[in-house]
């Protein structure tokens, strides 16, 4: 294996790490850490320039049902569902988080997604379904047409420092490509993967210059490990980490791309970024 390259921030939290969104416009990351014990929630921003965390919305009573869905400026997008036997009745809000503040709330709607400074979100009519915007930052509701819901761009699978976000290509057990990955991961590692393989090929990361980046499962059912690899053009393997073990069942979204760097979270409560 090549010398492992270093760290360029690490940090455990006390409870879980149960969430991660990026921002769409700024190198900051926001993490949404549950407490299963205590039966709590909260946010903690980080800076990846300064490298610095903070929590935010300190000031609000956030629920156990509360859960981050996106993040644009200072605009960070959560979820809040009011009866656990009703899917639908949940209320979607865009709080403020440099100052605190509840900025507009709408209920009974699903998210679609982030465009242009707006949410598109969805509400179900008994006779059909009526998309609407809502801007980030005034609230300000305008209906619009289905088709202009549709994403127009792809998800980045090929990141670098100059793509700001990308995430791996997901293969399940049974996908052609999942044999294909796997085989390579079975000569280099001398084991074969379980149940799912996250793939992303990389260039001009802070990790390496270029090469791939693979999550895989071992082991047998309900009691897997999960690792991380980072091999460079060569096949040469730079990083090898457990990210977590005697798992019951498979997670994707295991790491991710920002910014040129590498993103993921071991042991359930640790934050790591190269």
């Amino acid at each position: 294996m090549a010398p492992s390259p270093e760290i360029t921030f690490q940090h455990r939290f006390d409870a879980t790490i149960w969430n991660i969104v990026p921002f769409l416009d700024r190198d900051r990351i926001v993490m949404e850490i549950r407490d299963a014990t205590l039966h709590r929630v909260e946010f903690v921003l980080m800076d990846l320039v300064s490298k610095t965390l903070r929590p935010c919305l300190k000031g609000q009573k956030l629920t156990w049902w509360t859960s981050i869905i996106e993040a644009q400026g200072d605009v960070m997008v959560i979820q809040q569902f009011h009866d656990t036997e009703n899917v639908d009745d949940k209320s979607i809000l865009g709080m403020d988080m440099e100052r605190d503040k509840l900025l507009w709330k709408y209920d009974k709607c699903d998210f679609v997604r982030i465009h242009e400074g707006k949410m598109i979100c969805a509400y179900r009519t008994e006779e059909d379904t009526v998309y609407s915007t809502v801007d980030l930052v005034t609230g300000e509701r305008k209906r619009i047409d289905k088709e202009l819901t549709m994403s127009s761009g792809q998800q980045n699978t090929a990141p670098s420092k100059n793509n700001t976000i990308g995430y791996p290509l997901q293969y399940m057990e049974g996908h052609a490509y999942f044999d294909t990955v796997g085989t390579f991961l079975k000569d280099k590692v001398g084991q074969p993967a379980q149940g799912a393989i996250e793939y992303a090929e990389v260039a001009h990361l802070e990790v390496l210059d270029e090469g791939m980046i693979i999550s895989y499962y071992v082991g047998e059912a309900h009691n897997l490990a999960n690792f991380l690899i980072v091999l460079d053009s060569n096949g040469n393997i730079v990083l090898k980490e457990l990210l977590d073990e005697k798992l019951k069942g498979i997670g994707l979204g295991t790491f991710f791309i920002m910014s040129g760097h590498l993103v993921y979270v071991r042991n359930k409560r640790e934050l790591v970024i190269y």
